[in-house]
């Protein structure tokens, strides 16, 4: 029963799932006011309460909210742990960069302890491979040139209007669904650009280091994902004078990613625009429905039946009740 339970919550948007094993959660309130929260796997035990401790501090913003829960036993953050820096900070808020710090097996399989998190800013290109739904067609690959992008308010900006090109104008205002979250992928690029998604979450291993620049973190994802929808869908609420979300996001060096001749298929890393339903167009969508439903009752029974008032007493509390299941 609980499972059916979280089904139906899950899918109507209400309240949250529950915390799978070896994740740590994370809640917050925006400085726009939004409630906010994000799975995490800690590749280094006590980065999740950092980031929690980090945000409890940002009062710069005004006050927050937040709360940490975790399936296993919580660790102690470590002495000497640098801050985590927030997407939303302003240049004279940052601390410090984040120094790669991984000593466990998730963190050997994407990170050299050895390498340095110093991050290429030359003149080569970079693209973000984002994968996302066009139209009518399969999820497909999009790379966008992101070598102008100077911080995380113009990443999101550039990412936005890119999806907004992909599902059109009318799209945007009309269609029924709309991106519900953003994840860190490994997907395996075909022919026209189809993509088929293989792991979530994941960034590009230590071995792709000469093909995808990102800074390594603490936290996988490096970037919480209902973080990234927030600045996806209210870019002015990212940060505008630092990059933190834009180093962390992996991206294609030197040339697109394009299929391999000899397999006819190619792995690649990069981001998941996923679509869910925009819950207020759909009840409003119903609403609709049932008016002009409830009218063409209305006008029949009372030709037919002779009866108007009855026929409208009806149709009056057939749109009462869908009015009523929408606020609800």
């Amino acid at each position: 029963m609980s499972l059916k339970l979280q089904w139906v919550t899950q899918t109507l948007g209400i309240g949250q799932p529950l915390l799978q094993p070896g994740k740590t959660r994370v809640k917050w309130r925006c400085k726009c006011g939004s409630h906010l929260w994000d799975d995490f796997i800690e590749v280094k035990p006590g980065a999740a309460k950092a980031l929690e401790e980090r945000l409890n501090n940002h009062i710069h913003h005004g006050p927050t909210e937040e709360t940490i829960h975790t399936n296993s036993q919580r660790s102690e953050t470590p002495q000497g742990t640098v801050p985590i820096q927030l997407p939303f900070q302003s240049a004279r808020e940052s601390p410090a960069p984040v120094s790669e710090r991984s000593n466990v097996r998730f963190a050997q399989q994407h990170h050299n302890p050895k390498s340095s998190n110093v991050i290429d800013i030359g003149p080569e290109g970079r693209w973000l491979l984002v994968c996302a739904q066009a139209k009518r067609q399969p999820t497909s690959l999009t790379q966008i040139d992101v070598c102008s992008a100077k911080c995380d308010r113009e990443l999101f900006t550039e990412l936005k209007q890119a999806y907004t090109g992909l599902r059109g104008r009318v799209a945007k205002f009309f269609s029924l669904r709309a991106v519900s979250s953003i994840k860190f992928v490994q997907f395996e690029l075909h022919v026209k650009d189809f993509v088929d998604i293989r792991k979530v979450p994941d960034v590009p291993p230590e071995t792709k280091k000469d093909e995808y620049l990102y800074q390594p973190c603490d936290l996988i994802p490096p970037v919480g994902e209902h973080l990234m929808t927030h600045l996806f869908h209210h870019p002015e609420d990212a940060n505008d004078q630092r990059a933190i979300t834009f180093l962390r996001t992996p991206k294609k060096r030197k040339q697109k990613l394009m299929v391999c001749p000899q397999q006819g298929t190619s792995i690649g890393w990069g981001i998941h625009l996923v679509e869910g339903w925009v819950l207020k167009r759909v009840w409003l969508l119903a609403l609709c429905f049932f008016v002009v439903g409830s009218m063409v009752f209305a006008v029949c029974w009372s030709v037919l039946e002779k009866d108007l008032q009855g026929a409208f007493g009806v149709s009056a509390y057939v749109v009462a009740f869908v009015g009523l299941m929408g606020r609800g």
